[in-house]
């Protein structure tokens, strides 16, 4: 399946106070104009909220399982919001399995730093991840190199990176192959393709792809909502605008930050309790820093994250 057929939006203005019928369940996988599409047998159903689902706390995601029942063969209401697994905030989306994370070789060239905040987030809610550097045909055979030094990195830390191109399809399969059952969402910084690859996964080209601007040099944003497409009946991939793992959520603390970086385990173990690898003498963290067991360049992106967490809560 491609994208997902929706139907027509014109109900009733009375459906959310139909009576309940026989209960059906589904995913919600597109909320826009009011509406509220639900997966039904390969279609999304349109759907409004009966008046006690409305006033459920934050309202409906997109992810969100749902219990509906029909008012007519191509119209529906929903009854009931099943508990979630978890969710994001911006933009909503729940029950997230796992975060394909999208860098590019070239156009913007890679950002590391984006990318290791992107693995902590992707940590902090439990998310599997999959790294994509795509555009790989527009480098040239030294930047190639460099690439996959890096790579290297984090294969070793236990990572799946692959290094994919939209445009010619290398990597594709196997990037169709990597992505386990359940609902995955694409982070990534404008203009890296995050659409392109979705639509090089997809039988067909459904998605809108955005030019690069030469001035900026970063991609204009061409998704406008969230929507959840499907893959295989198995594998769902929600399309996002600007998504939350680009951001240090509130509620990640300084001193838990290191807790994400499984290279560190590699490390001897600290002189102090609650070391932050930072000023802390006799740190085992910087020790395998200069005996190279930890990447120099992941421990100087991990500082920087970590002034950014300790400014923020000097701040509040």
């Amino acid at each position: 399946m491609a994208r997902i057929e929706t139907k027509n939006t014109n109900l009733p203005a009375d459906s959310a106070a139909s009576p309940p019928c026989a209960l059906n369940g589904g995913v919600v996988v597109k909320v826009c104009g009011g509406f509220y599409y639900v997966l039904h047998e390969g279609q999304a159903l349109p759907c409004k909220q009966r008046g006690k689902v409305r006033q459920s706390d934050g309202g409906l995601y997109a992810g969100d399982r749902v219990l509906f029942s029909f008012v007519n063969p191509d119209e529906g209401v929903i009854d009931r919001v099943l508990e979630r697994e978890n969710q994001l905030p911006r933009p909503k989306v729940a029950n997230v399995g796992g975060a394909l994370l999208v860098l590019s070789a070239r156009t913007p060239g890679p950002d590391w730093l984006l990318l290791d905040k992107m693995l902590v987030m992707a940590g902090f809610h439990g998310l599997r991840a999959m790294i994509c550097l795509n555009k790989t045909d527009l480098a040239d055979a030294q930047e190639l190199t460099l690439l996959h030094q890096e790579a290297e990195v984090y294969k070793k830390m236990g990572c799946v990176f692959l290094t994919v191109s939209a445009k010619n399809r290398q990597g594709i399969e196997e990037m169709r192959a990597g992505l386990g059952a359940g609902l995955w969402v694409l982070a990534g910084a404008s203009g890296v393709g995050k659409s392109s690859l979705l639509n090089a996964l997809l039988p067909r080209e459904v998605l809108a792809t955005g030019q690069i601007s030469a001035r900026l040099g970063r991609g204009k944003h061409t998704t406008r909502h969230v929507e959840i497409l499907c893959l295989t009946e198995e594998v769902l991939v929600a399309d996002t605008p600007g998504f939350s793992l680009l951001d240090l959520p509130e509620d990640l603390q300084e001193q838990d930050l290191a807790s994400y970086y499984p290279d560190f385990a590699q490390a001897p173990p600290c002189r102090f309790d609650g070391c932050r690898h930072n000023k802390e003498p006799q740190c085992g963290v910087k020790n395998a820093v200069e005996q190279g067991l930890v990447s120099a360049g992941r421990y100087e992106r991990y500082l920087k994250i970590l002034y950014q967490l300790m400014e923020r809560e000097v701040k509040y």
